[in-house]
This record gives structure tokens, sequence and C-alpha cells, in this order.
């Protein structure tokens, strides 16, 4: 590695340590998954100024068989699309400070089975959506390392709709309920190079409460009260890039989240049923994500990329949900970046995802309704990154 100049190493770690987000959140893009968060820190690669725009594009399809409410077995598919954007905007004021702002979306879960389908008394729509508005500030006492500070401003939205049968709705009608809240954290880094081709960054992102206001409605009655709740865990990320020649590198990465220290249960209060609340009981775990990405350079202007992750489910079979019926997601991408100019590069890759273990639900009948089957999932995703460096 002493043989690899310090001008190639910082030539190239900006696209895998500020460029990559986008990919590495959609290679793990299961429900309620928390993404690829970006290390503030790998701002000590900045010369003067980074500015990017990306995002990932998500295709989960979940098909269900068993029973809800102890109704007779069927089969159910789930298949919806989202686009989450990332950006980034570096700037570099002098030799020791860099200051930023990235945004990206740090989790999401998008599962519902509609209304003509037996499973929306347990889901006919869940959609919650997230966006981090993260400014950092970063201090580079040393070439070869630098910490970064910064607050986070979150903003979530939710939809939760399930079909509900009451009196007035004997066959069933679906309650839906709309809200959406900021809420406030804060994040931390440092980044370090302990040799010419050994790079180190360790991040953490707090553990943050959003309350969520907004409207529910059912049978034409409605509440311009209703209101939750929804919590995201603290996440601590461990990376190591490693180049193996000038053309060829490679960054693992591990993040940890602390879903055992969130609550336990997630309720939608006044909601357009007097009396009545949206019950979702989590009991999580902590988890792990793991990831590993490589590129070749082919050319100065042509490179081969590759990534592999795998993401391990917060719940377990007595607690999952068809509103988040997760498990152990296997994700593997593959694509390439293109060097359009001096400043400009392209990077793209698509890849496919799927449960590893059966994913089970197993909720007992005391539940309101009662599930019990099986789901199995395709995750097709693709993501993008254009990058302009100076």
């Amino acid at each position: 590695m002493n043989r690899f100049s310090r001008l190639a190493l910082v030539a190239s770690i900006p696209v895998i340590s500020l460029g990559f987000s986008s990919a590495a959140f959609a290679s793990g893009g299961q429900s309620f998954m928390v993404g690829s968060y970006p290390n503030a820190a790998a701002m000590m690669f900045v010369k003067r100024n980074t500015l990017s725009f990306g995002g990932s594009i998500l295709q989960a399809n979940i098909n269900f068989k068993g029973s809800v409410g102890g109704s007779p077995r069927f089969s159910a598919d789930s298949e919806h699309g989202i686009f989450s954007p990332t950006f980034k905007a570096y700037h570099r004021l002098n030799k020791y400070v860099i200051v930023g702002l990235a945004g990206f979306e740090p989790g999401v879960t998008f599962v519902g089975f509609g209304n003509d389908s037996p499973a929306a008394f347990a889901n006919d729509y869940t959609n919650l959506r997230s966006y981090d508005l993260s400014p950092s500030l970063t201090i580079q006492p040393f070439k070869w390392l630098a910490f970064a500070v910064g607050p986070d401003a979150m903003y979530r939205h939710g939809d939760v709709d399930v079909m509900v049968r009451t009196p007035l709705a004997p066959n069933g009608s679906t309650l839906y309920n709309h809200a959406s809240g900021w809420s406030a954290r804060w994040h931390a880094a440092v980044m370090a190079a302990l040799s010419k081709g050994t790079f180190v960054g360790l991040s953490f992102y707090s553990r943050s409460t959003t309350h969520l206001e907004g409207v529910s409605t059912y049978l034409g009655f409605r509440s311009n009260d209703a209101n939750a709740d929804i919590y995201f865990p603290a996440t601590y990320t461990l990376s190591i890039t490693q180049f193996l020649s000038p053309k060829w590198v490679v960054q693992g990465k591990v993040d940890y989240s602390e879903w055992n220290k969130v609550g336990q249960t997630l309720i939608i209060h006044d909601i357009a049923l007097p009396g009545a609340k949206v019950i979702a009981p989590l009991n999580y775990h902590a988890t792990w994500h793991y990831s590993l990405f490589t590129r070749y350079n082919i050319t100065p202007k042509y490179a081969l990329e590759g990534v592999i992750s795998r993401d391990y489910t917060p719940t377990n079979n007595r607690n999952r949900s068809l509103q988040l019926p997760e498990g152990n997601l296997l994700s593997l991408g593959i694509g390439g970046q293109v060097k359009v100019k001096k400043h400009l590069a392209v990077e793209g890759l698509v890849g496919y995802g799927f449960f590893t273990n059966t994913v089970r639900l197993n909720k007992a009948a005391t539940t309101s309704p009662s599930q019990v089957g099986k789901a199995d999932l395709d995750l097709y995703w693709g993501a993008f990154d254009i990058v302009y460096k100076d």
C-alpha cells in the first residue's frame, strides 16, 4: 500500500464515502429498515466543493398466504414502489473547516393489500416515510483525521389505512389515518486514515421521537385530532475502506440500531371511531445490518461496482404483523460509474433482494384481528448518484 500516493487515494475515496448512500440504502430497503447514514466526517476528502443528487427506486412485492381474523386461508399480494431522493452539498472553508448539508431518507415502510382482499382488515395500506435534513460542521486538525457534528431535522409522514367492520358497515369499510410531524436529533462522526490504503469511519445518529398529527376519516365521519408518537432508534455505523490496488477498492459497513430502546407499541389516538384506537404492538429487538461494496476502475473514465448486504429484522414470529411483515433480507446489486467530464460523474446500480428466513405470522387470537400465515418478498431496486466535485 505504501506505493500508492495520497493524491490518488484522495481523488478516489469521495465517491465511496460521499456518493454511495443511495445505493446502500436501496440494497437494504425492507419495511421499516434503517437506511445507510452518511458519515459527515468524510467531508475531509472535499477539495473545494462537492454537490450530488441521487435516489433509490424500490419495488417491493410481498405475497401473504394465511388467514386474518379467523377467515379461511387466502393469498394476497402487496405490490408498491417508491422513489427516495438524496442530496449533498459540501464546501471547504479553509484547511481545517468544512461545512455541509445532506438530505436522505433513513427508513421507509410501504405495504398494502388493498380493500378488495381479506388482508385489508389487518392492513389496507401502510406508508411510513421519513426525511432527514442533516447540516454538519467538520473539523480536520490533521490531513489523516476529521471530526464532525451537527443537528438533524426529521420530517415523518404516516398513512395507516385498515378495513373495519361496524354496525354501519357490517362487511367492512376503510378507516383512513393520515398524519405528519417534525422532530429533532443530532449526529457525530469521525474519519481516519490508518495508512495510505486504509480508512476507518465511525458515526452515530441519536434516537428521535416524532409526534404526528393529522386527519382520520371513516364513512364520512372525520376527526382532525388523530395523533401518534413514532420512534426512530439510535444507530451506530462502522465503515472500513481498503484499497487493494490503485484500481480496486472495497468498503465494508456495519450498522447497529437500538430498536430495543424505542417504544414497544404504536398507538394512533383520536381516530374517526369514537373511543377506539389503532394499535400495532412492536416489541422490537436491536438489529444489525452488514454491507460490502466494491469498485474496480477499468479505465480513468469507467468503473464497475457491486454490493451485497444482509439486514436482520427487529421483530419475530409472535409480534410480526401484516403492517410490517419484514424478515431477514439478503440483497445483491451490480452497476458502475461513468466520469462524464473532469468534475462530473454518474453512478448507478440495480439489484434484487429477498427474505432468507421463513417469515411467519403467529399473532394470537386475542389480537384484533388475528393474523396467521407466512409472507415472501421480491425486492427490485435501483439507485443512482450524479456527483460534481471541484
